[in-house]
């Protein structure tokens, strides 16, 4: 048991609330209603807390009374199961200690009061990654500035916080942006800045499509995206957007177009914004991607948070030949340069094994090639799935992300919908924040096709021009 728990201590506290006014004005602040043991001595300091607040004064005996009558039968009392009775005992059983020596007590509370706090930061910054309730890591940032404005002696916390305080804080400063995936998540947090991850999976398996997932998870999360195909038009890719974003399937959102456009504009502003771009196979090298997004940056007066390649095998080899491994690896590790240069998150997709003979769709000799792709990128997801599963609309995705040299791998079963590059988690685990979003989730989308974003619909056509 620590000294603040004893007792004595918290009697000598409640003591100094309720009668010292000079600690009151120099270390009320300090105090919280939850460093006290038992209920009814937090019922007591908060009657003294909230006097002082009210009153900027200390309390006699009468004033006391009054004051635990007032909070009688409300929330605090009921929720602490106590009577305003309980708290003038306790009152009179504090007031017959000995004065207590302020300097004495400050000293014990201050380190105190710090560690708690420090340790309920680290429990909130850890929520950011481990609950379900993650919705924002931009607020990684604020948790951090709160962390440092604590100006904690480190030696009164416990070593296993500090690391773990420490380890978060790194982990922060690359501002990830989550996937879908919860698992995934508390796995290795999401794309961090700087770093450059990848769908591996067969033809048709669906990679246009998880990697619009991603882009709707980063667009919720306020983050601004550019998504470059060469594979599909700036129509078809707009369309899984907007499917995505609103719940209605892909074919069906150019006969619905006007419902498209009033569910994308009557949202409000909670959206980052989306840029899509659509170049022939083999017209672009990936040296050129750094350009591309810096004159996109200059011209919109806007921060590029995540770039999407869909999908970096149709790179035009830095030579002008058609790309093999060799170039490829090459494209790779340029645009993986450039990712970590500018300090943005990148997504792109890659061919995995084509072999119709399987008895797997996708197989896992998808799992081998991820680790070797891994060795190239940050992390790398496989697309695995079984005949049956793709009959039950269900799938695995292996992740392998390296870490400290050596790649580490994890398994999700995951429920697919193409239609609206919905994929949730099974097992009872649902997406963060969904992929189809809420009325209140949508934010404002700007009506200028040049500008990046959904709400111009005019020109989507059908899903069939996509690969299905």
């Amino acid at each position: 048991m620590n000294v603040f728990e004893s007792h004595a201590f918290q009697h000598g506290v409640l003591w100094l609330l309720l009668k010292d006014q000079l600690f009151c004005e120099s270390y009320s602040h300090v105090v919280k209603i939850g460093y006290f043991r038992f209920n009814d001595s937090k019922g007591v300091a908060y009657v003294a807390m909230r006097f002082f607040k009210k009153y900027f004064q200390t309390m006699s005996k009468e004033q006391f009374e009054i004051e635990a009558r007032t909070i009688e039968n409300t929330k605090i009392t009921d929720k602490l199961e106590v009577t305003s009775k309980d708290l003038i005992n306790l009152y009179e059983k504090v007031m017959t200690i000995e004065k207590p020596d302020r300097e004495w007590f400050k000293d014990q509370l201050v380190p105190f009061a710090k560690q708690r706090e420090a340790v309920a930061f680290l429990n909130r910054f850890k929520s950011q990654i481990e609950n379900d309730e993650m919705v924002n890591l931009n607020q990684f940032d604020k948790l951090v500035d709160e962390y440092n404005k604590l100006d904690q002696d480190q030696s009164n916390l416990p070593q296993e916080f500090m690391s773990s305080i420490e380890s978060l804080k790194e982990f922060a400063d690359k501002k990830p942006i989550p996937t879908p995936w919860q698992s995934i998540n508390r796995y290795c947090g999401g794309v961090g800045e700087g770093e450059l991850w990848g769908f591996l999976g067969r033809t048709n398996v669906g990679k246009s499509a998880f990697l619009t997932a991603i882009g709707v998870v980063a667009l919720k999360h306020m983050y601004n995206v550019f998504h470059w195909s060469f594979e599909d038009s700036d129509r078809v890719v707009k369309t899984r957007y907007a499917s995505a974003l609103t719940g209605i399937i892909r074919n069906d959102v150019p006969v619905n177009i006007d419902a498209v456009i009033s569910n994308l504009r009557a949202k409000g502003k909670k959206l980052g914004k989306l840029f899509t771009q659509y170049s022939e196979n083999f017209s672009i090298r990936a040296s050129d991607v750094r350009g591309a997004i810096l004159e996109l940056e200059r011209r919109e007066k806007i921060n590029i948070d995540l770039i999407i390649i869909d999908y970096a095998p149709l790179f035009k080899s830095e030579n002008g030949e058609r790309p093999n491994w060799e170039t490829y690896e090459e494209s790779l590790r340029i645009l993986r340069g450039t990712i970590s240069s500018l300090q943005k998150r990148g997504f792109s997709g890659f061919q995995g094994d084509k072999s119709s003979e399987s008895a797997e769709t996708s197989t896992f000799a998808n799992i081998g090639k991820a680790y070797g792709m891994a060795a190239v990128l940050d992390g790398c997801i496989s697309i695995n799935q079984t005949f049956e599963e793709r009959d039950e609309k269900a799938m695995r995705l292996y992740i392998v992300k390296l870490k400290d040299g050596e790649g580490v791998g994890k398994t999700i079963r995951i429920c697919e919908d193409h239609s609206t590059c919905t994929y949730d988690e099974r097992d009872g685990h649902q997406a963060v924040d969904g992929v189809v979003v809420s009325e209140n989730d949508i934010g404002e989308i700007n009506d200028s096709v040049d500008q990046g974003v959904l709400v111009d619909m005019g020109d989507v056509e059908d899903e069939e021009e996509s690969e299905e």
